[in-house]
C-alpha cells in the first residue's frame, strides 16, 4: 500500500498563530492526511538551537541557602539569580553579591570564590557563622535531615534550584569557617538532555524517565551556546505507529526530562517526519 505522504518538513517559521513558543507550537499542514494501517514514522534531520541560557527563570534561578551565626535560630533564604549566561567567574561574583544582602556585621559573612583548576565554587564562612546548601533530595523530602526546609519559604518549585549546576545532591553537609564548601564541577550546559514530544503523532508506545508517554525523539545535546544541536541518527528500530492517524494539525513540545519546556528565546526548530510502512515479522 503507498503512503499518501512520506516525508512532512516542520519548521517554527511556518508554525500556527495559536503557539506558545518556537519549543512549544502547532503546525498546520496544507491539507489532511490519512494514514493507512500499519505506518509508522521516526523524525530526522533535527535542527535546535543551544539558545537557553545558563541560568533561566523559574527553571534553575533559585539558591536555597540556610545559615545562622552561633546558637541563634536557622535563616532559610531563597535567592533569585539574574538569569542569563555564566561562566565560573561570574557565576561566582553573582553568588557572593547575593550572599552579601545577608550579611550581619560590618565584615563579609562569605567569601566565595571561583577555582578555575577545579571548575569548582567555593564558600568560606566568617568565625561563627554556620551554612548549608540543601539537596533537591532535601528540599522535596524525599530523604531526611536535621534541619528541614519549610515549605512556606519556597517560592515557585522545588525543583528550580541551581543545585543541577552545583553538583549538590543527596545528604547536605554543615559547613563553617574551619570546614569550607566546595560545589562539584561546575555544569553550565543546564540540559544536556532534550526530549520531542507530540500528542498528536505516535500511539504512545513509549514510557519516558517521568513516565510521559508522548515523547516522540531524544536529543543530545552536543553543541554549546549559540550553535546548532543537530540529530539526523536513526536506529533500525527508532521508529513508532501511527497506524490509521489522521494529521492536519500537529502540537510539538521540546522540554527537559522533567517535562520543563525548553526556552529557545524566539529561536525557531526544523527537523523532518519520516513515514514508512512496518516491516512484516
Amino acid at each position: 500500500m503507498s503512503l499518501p505522504v512520506k516525508k512532512i518538513y516542520v519548521d517554527t517559521h511556518y508554525m500556527h498563530s495559536s503557539s506558545l513558543s518556537t519549543s512549544d507550537f502547532k503546525f498546520e499542514l496544507s491539507r489532511s492526511v490519512q494514514l493507512p494501517e500499519g505506518t509508522c514514522f521516526y523524525i530526522s534531520e533535527l535542527s535546535v538551537p543551544n539558545a537557553w541560557y545558563s541560568i533561566e527563570q523559574g527553571l534553575n534561578d533559585h539558591f536555597y541557602f540556610m545559615h545562622k551565626r552561633g546558637d541563634s535560630e536557622w535563616v532559610q533564604t531563597a535567592i533569585i539569580l539574574t538569569d542569563g549566561i555564566y561562566n565560573g567567574f561570574t557565576f561566582a561574583t553573582n553568588i557572593q553579591s547575593l550572599l552579601s544582602s545577608m550579611y550581619v556585621t560590618a565584615s563579609p559573612d562569605f567569601n566565595v570564590s571561583y577555582d578555575e583548576s577545579t571548575n569548582t565554587l567555593k564558600i568560606l564562612a566568617s568565625e561563627g557563622v554556620m551554612f548549608r546548601i540543601p539537596s533537591d533530595e532535601e528540599l522535596l523530602g524525599k530523604i531526611p535531615t536535621t534541619q528541614p526546609w519549610q515549605a512556606s519559604n519556597l517560592s515557585g518549585d522545588y525543583t528550580n534550584s541551581i543545585n543541577g549546576i552545583l553538583r549538590n545532591h543527596g545528604i547536605s553537609q554543615q559547613h563553617d569557617h574551619d570546614y569550607m564548601y566546595e560545589s562539584g564541577f561546575l555544569n553550565f550546559f543546564n540540559f544536556n538532555t532534550l526530549y520531542l514530544s507530540s500528542n498528536d503523532l505516535g500511539n504512545f508506545q513509549v514510557i519516558g524517565p517521568n513516565g510521559s508517554e508522548n515523547i516522540i525523539k531524544k536529543i543530545a545535546v552536543n553543541e554549546s551556546f549559540g550553535f546548532q544541536v543537530r540529530d539526523a541518527n536513526v536506529l533500525p528500530y527508532d521508529y513508532l505507529s501511527c497506524s490509521k492517524q489522521t494529521l492536519r494539525t500537529m502540537s510539538f513540545r521540546l522540554h527537559d526530562v522533567y517535562g520543563r519546556t525548553i526556552p529557545l528565546h524566539g529561536s525557531n526548530i526544523n527537523f523532518s517526519n519520516i513515514f514508512t510502512m512496518a516491516e512484516s515479522d
